[in-house]
């Protein structure tokens, strides 16, 4: 089975504002954003708008980027204010063909699917110090609010495998358990995977 990293695209920044300027009819200077599979960009125009221009690794399907546009249009729809504080969902962008997934060609010859999101400004999660309690009661309420809009919602990638997903990690730890370089360090990680089984 092939490495997702392998299948990352490759795009440099005058590509990325190229891309935006060409799909999505937005003209603006772009930042590369840290990506373990796929390429970010934040882009900015003169104007001040903000966006994130996605670029999908090679081996994503265009049924998991529907997946996430349909839940990002479904809380996007119920979460019209703050949650204690927490905000944003992303609003995707259309192309100038009207479609919400693009496809472009990378390097070989490598086809990626295109995303346009809104920038949602604030600091990442774990940048945050300290967790107070208050910032811990807003992120539950915010996903209860997630959980409770996406009841009933439905998507064939919404049943996928997927290495991040706890739900599976038994197999994948399992298997890649004896990397870890001491004995002390491969017993607290299997402990911690005994606990959560």
């Amino acid at each position: 089975m092939p490495s997702i990293v392998q299948h990352a695209p490759g795009f440099s920044q005058q590509d990325a504002e190229k891309m935006a300027a060409e799909l999505f009819g937005i003209n603006g200077q772009c930042h590369q954003l840290p990506s373990e599979r796929d390429q970010n960009f934040r882009l900015k125009t003169k104007d001040n708008r903000e966006f994130v221009l996605k670029i999908a690794n090679a081996l994503e399907s265009f049924e998991a980027l529907d997946f996430q546009n349909q839940v990002m249009e479904r809380l996007g729809q119920s979460t019209s204010q703050q949650i204690d504080g927490i905000s944003g969902i992303p609003h995707v962008h259309r192309a100038t063909d009207g479609k919400t997934i693009s496809r472009v060609e990378g390097r070989g010859g490598q086809a990626h699917f295109v995303r346009l999101l809104t920038y949602l400004t604030g600091k990442p999660f774990a940048l945050v110090k300290p967790h107070s309690a208050d910032l811990l009661r807003g992120l539950g309420r915010f996903f209860g609010h997630v959980d409770d809009t996406l009841q009933g919602f439905d998507h064939v990638s919404a049943h996928r495998d997927f290495h991040w997903d706890l739900r599976h990690a038994r197999p994948v730890v399992d298997e890649l358990i004896h990397h870890i370089a001491t004995p002390e360090k491969r017993d607290l990680v299997a402990g911690f995977l005994e606990q959560y089984t």
